[in-house]
């Protein structure tokens, strides 16, 4: 998973949430949120309630100030006691609703030692790097060199705000980037938007091309068509001629010889010789005559067929982190 504050990737322990790293000082911010989200309610006196237990009776009061040491709150009255002990007349008090983010801090609980629970962490052991209590100090770190936390502190602020200036040097220049970035992705998706208007406006025109070359392939075959069929329908009409001439000079032969007298035979034996010899000659031309030969196809034109595409070819070389378009 992502670490939600600095981003940095981590494996989820066997134990879920609960088995994570605590960061005290996002709980202390989430408290002292809820702290100031809270310091305007009216709050009552605790020395007040503490009273009301013992003796029902006693009325309990507002509280006005609280005291930063003992993170009591007390009214008035109360106030003015507190401050009058020996023991707590050096104690910060503060009016209620009117402290300030860093008096604020104070009333946060310090935390504690997680082998000591009752030891406030105090010391900072520069060769374990980790803060331990007084205890965990003579135990185990005695031999260490160990430093008061309020002793390293300032110098520890300044590096973490060095770090910090450093970092954001590379907000800017990683930001700087980020334009850079940006700029050659919309100079890219504005070539590929080129890019296909032109495949798209090349389709087009090998698709008319295409198309026109159709059409006119289709109105000539069309062309050719009717002409062979004219002349092929002539041929018929002419051998139907000649086959009805032929049967009807036959059935008169034939109605002539069973019928007809020697008169009528003689009459046009002369006619009839000659007609047969005019029918023989035509149908000897006819039959003599070479048929035509109809010869329609087809030519496929000679595409290049290596090629990938006989549209076109999109070329393109991978460089970092973008296509170039040759």
């Amino acid at each position: 998973m992502s670490c939600p504050l600095c981003r940095k990737e981590f494996i989820m322990p066997a134990e879920g949430v609960t088995g994570l790293p605590k960061n005290f000082f996002m709980e202390n911010m989430i408290e002292l949120t809820r702290l100031l989200s809270k310091s305007n309610m009216a709050v009552v006196c605790d020395i007040c309630k503490a009273l009301k237990e013992d003796k029902p009776e006693v009325e309990t009061s507002d509280a006005r100030v609280r005291c930063l040491e003992c993170q009591d709150n007390f009214c008035e009255m109360c106030a003015k006691i507190h401050t009058l002990q020996k023991a707590t007349r050096n104690h910060h008090i503060v009016e209620i609703g009117k402290e300030s983010e860093e008096e604020l801090r104070r009333l946060l609980p310090a935390r504690s030692c997680d082998v000591h629970p009752t030891k406030p962490l105090d010391y900072y052991c520069t060769q374990c790097k980790k803060i331990v209590c007084v205890s965990c100090f003579v135990e185990t770190h005695s031999a260490h060199q160990c430093k008061d936390v309020n002793t390293v502190e300032k110098d520890f602020r300044t590096a973490i705000g060095n770090k910090a200036t450093k970092i954001s040097n590379y907000v800017d220049e990683v930001s700087s980037r980020q334009t850079s970035c940006e700029k050659t992705r919309q100079e890219f998706l504005s070539k590929m938007a080129d890019t296909e208007r032109t495949i798209t406006e090349r389709h087009r025109e090998l698709k008319c091309i295409i198309d026109q070359h159709f059409e006119y392939l289709m109105d000539e075959l069309k062309r050719i068509k009717e002409a062979h069929l004219k002349e092929i329908l002539a041929e018929l009409d002419e051998i139907e001629r000649s086959c009805v001439a032929l049967r009807s000079f036959e059935a008169y032969c034939a109605e002539l010889r069973s019928k007809g007298s020697a008169i009528d035979i003689c009459g046009h034996f002369d006619e009839l010789c000659n007609r047969a010899e005019e029918l023989e000659r035509d149908q000897k031309e006819l039959l003599n005559r070479p048929s035509s030969s109809i010869e329609v196809s087809f030519i496929v034109s000679d595409f290049d067929m290596s090629r990938h595409n006989i549209v076109g070819q999109i070329r393109g070389r991978p460089t970092i982190g973008i296509i170039t378009l040759l």
